[in-house]
């Protein structure tokens, strides 16, 4: 499911999903995982088949709040603000540097919290 931001208007843009638009945001995915591409390009069956399909909590606070970037949000922005008055560098200025460290939270968060549940419901 994808999201077209209200600045293009009500026309057809179809041909924008997964062409890397800006004002185009997937919020919904729904991903089929069947194959492994192995180095030469070929594709090998998995011994076992997944459904990957969620909805970013990231994503749907932009639209909500009508920001063409998730770290444009009110999940984000304290965080920056908080390296902003510590590191004395802008957001805007070092937009890479950012969300890095924002991308290197979230992991370090699943890392904990998947380390914890592994203790207590693995016993």
């Amino acid at each position: 499911m994808f999201f077209l931001n209200r600045i293009l208007g009500g026309r057809d843009a179809s041909s924008l999903v997964n062409q890397d638009d800006p004002n185009v945001l997937e919020v919904w995915n729904l991903v089929f995982i069947t194959y492994n591409r192995e180095s030469d390009g070929s594709l090998r069956d998995l011994p076992h088949r997944h459904i990957d399909c969620g909805m970013g909590l990231e994503r749907i606070v932009s639209v909500v709040q009508g920001k063409l970037s998730n770290y444009d949000t009110d999940l984000f922005l304290p965080i920056f603000k908080d390296i902003q008055e510590v590191r004395f560098i802008y957001y805007q200025h070092y937009y890479n540097y950012f969300t890095s460290v924002i991308i290197i939270i979230l992991i370090q968060s699943f890392l904990l919290l998947f380390t914890i549940y592994y203790q207590l419901f693995t016993i």
